[in-house]
């Protein structure tokens, strides 16, 4: 049952794609029209997960990415391609429970799945995970644009700023003259 072949990268992840909407069909193996994924998304946080094998057999792993028809886990070891689970992990919307096949590991750690049963209500609030996992990184994008507009500076605001450095300097070496010549005097009349 298990594997401990290195294989190659997993380097066609793509952790961010454009939103589309499949069917329970279609995310059992049928494409859409267009060949579109389902979108994927990264977990920001652990996202401990529970393999269970048809034997009764249990084993933890970590969830690194899903999407509506599979995703990527983090196992100690990568298990044999067509291994049939029940994957069981927790999301903020609430538990996940589905049946899921191993595919060929890509690293001696990372192994994909594709979910072969996924009741509607585990889909429900996977669905529901994605598209806040979307919407958080969407309202960082939003912050972050905000604060790059904010911090660059146009060309007038330069203009101004070198302005106020060199009408500054001017002033602080005015005071600084002033000054010497007023030392300077009381020491030679002393």
């Amino acid at each position: 049952m298990r594997i401990g072949a290195l294989v190659k990268d997993f380097r066609n992840l793509s952790l961010f794609t454009c939103a589309v909407t499949y069917s329970l069909n279609e995310m059992n193996g049928a494409t859409s029209h267009l060949g579109e994924r389902p979108t994927r998304v990264k977990f920001q946080s652990i996202t401990p997960a529970v393999l269970q094998f048809p034997d009764g057999q249990r084993t933890p792993g970590e969830v690194r990415v899903v999407s509506l028809s599979g995703g990527l886990l983090c196992l100690s070891e990568p298990f044999d391609k067509g291994t049939a689970i029940k994957l069981m992990f927790l999301t903020h919307s609430g538990p996940v429970i589905a049946g899921a096949e191993l595919l060929n590991p890509v690293t001696t750690c990372l192994q994909p799945f594709r979910f072969t049963e996924l009741p509607q209500d585990d889909q429900n609030r996977l669905e529901a995970t994605i598209q806040s996992l979307l919407n958080r990184g969407t309202h960082e994008q939003k912050w972050i644009e905000k604060y790059r507009a904010a911090v660059v500076e146009t060309p007038a605001e330069k203009k101004k700023t070198v302005s106020r450095f060199l009408l500054g300097a001017a002033g602080l070496g005015v005071v600084s003259a002033i000054s010497a010549l007023y030392f300077s005097r009381q020491n030679s009349t002393k």
